[in-house]
């Protein structure tokens, strides 16, 4: 079993034993000590814009993580340069449908995007959530609509306190927005996202959720703890 530290040197051993690493690769410290982010970009077919990986050892329990997730409203504090999020859609905590518009430095237009989350259990006790693009399930707005997007969060529990989170995704982000800005973001994003997730993540209303299920052992919806 791979052993995860606090150092980005242990970070990037597990990630070869992943077999993350390669061209591209930046292992960038957190906003807090000892927490790193390992980041890769890498070519995606058809396009010339790259794709990212990422993965970072997220300390609170599968359970607060998939929490986070849940709340849509909430990404504006979590996901980097989010200002406003909505669900649109719902069939229950296993698929699920949001609109987000991401905030772009002047004098680029805005932009948005519809997802569908598809979630599915692991045996491990983790979630893949996979991306679906939903862009035409919107109306249009003033701002450019994201037309391509694709990819996936992981996530497994290492411990009871302890989850790791892997994402791997591609958005091409429509129009012309200079090269320099779209490669700014392919780091930017994934990494300041994380941060602001582990800085959420720790509140108690995160923490202290559980997971409902019914009969079937199918999640339901959310149990709150003491700390709620």
């Amino acid at each position: 079993m791979t052993s995860y530290r606090n150092s980005t040197s242990n970070l990037r051993k597990a990630a070869l034993a992943l077999g993350m690493m390669g061209a591209g690769v930046i292992a960038l410290g957190a906003s807090e000590p000892g927490e790193d982010i390992l980041v890769e970009t890498f070519d995606y077919p058809d396009s010339a814009i790259k794709a990212v990986r990422i993965e970072a050892i997220i300390d609170a329990p599968i359970t607060a993580v998939m929490a986070v997730f849940a709340d849509v409203e909430q990404y504006p504090k979590w996901i980097y340069n989010c200002t406003w999020a909505e669900l649109v859609d719902s069939a229950g905590f296993y698929d699920f449908t949001a609109y987000q518009i991401s905030n772009m430095p002047w004098p680029v237009t805005d932009r948005d995007l519809v997802l569908t989350f598809r979630i599915e259990e692991t045996k491990s006790g983790g979630f893949m959530i996979r991306l679906v693009n939903q862009a035409s399930e919107w109306p249009s707005t003033n701002n450019i609509r994201v037309t391509a997007a694709h990819g996936f969060y992981h996530l497994e529990p290492l411990s009871d306190a302890s989850t790791l989170f892997r994402s791997e995704q591609h958005f091409d982000p429509s129009g012309d927005i200079p090269v320099w800005l779209i490669n700014q973001l392919l780091e930017d994003i994934p990494t300041r996202s994380v941060i602001g997730m582990r800085k959420l993540v720790r509140t108690p209303a995160y923490r202290s959720r559980k997971f409902e299920r019914d009969e079937h052992g199918r999640i339901v919806g959310w149990l709150h703890g003491a700390e709620d």
